[in-house]
């Protein structure tokens, strides 16, 4: 079985989505009207929204409530450096299996429920170490 990558066309053609990691887990997997707008949210990139408190001090850029509660978020991913892609994979009939993107993802952003906001510091972190790593691997 061989795996391939196929990045030819217009990737400028595709349609651009932020992608956003909850903290939650939902016993459901049929439609909803909850997302209808997409996850909105309030973006504050210029102001703090942190809680003065010595420990919860980390930049918390995105609010938004998930079935009443507070959720807060901070951007993980979003830079000219690197380029993100959604990808639809298919196989044929020996076996091979290629990955086609089918959208962009222009930003990551990564919740935690008010009051944890130390944990999401933790989180990204360690997404930023990875990618650090996978930098050196593959340069």
């Amino acid at each position: 079985m061989e795996r391939k990558v196929d990045l030819t066309g217009d990737h400028d053609a595709l349609p651009t989505y932020t992608a956003h990691l909850v903290p939650c887990k939902v016993r459901y997997s049929g439609p909803t009207a909850e997302f209808q707008d997409n996850l909105h949210m309030d973006s504050e990139h210029h102001r703090s929204l942190k809680k003065p408190e010595a420990e919860q001090q980390c930049d918390v850029s995105h609010v938004t409530y998930i079935r009443g509660r507070k959720i807060v978020g901070r951007q993980v991913f979003g830079s000219a450096e690197y380029t993100a892609f959604l990808m639809n994979s298919s196989s044929d009939a020996s076996g091979d299996l290629t990955m086609k993107p089918i959208a962009r993802v222009s930003e990551i952003v990564n919740y935690e429920r008010d009051g944890n906001e130390g944990r999401l510091h933790e989180e990204v972190g360690r997404l930023e170490e990875l990618l650090e790593l996978s930098d050196m691997v593959h340069s």
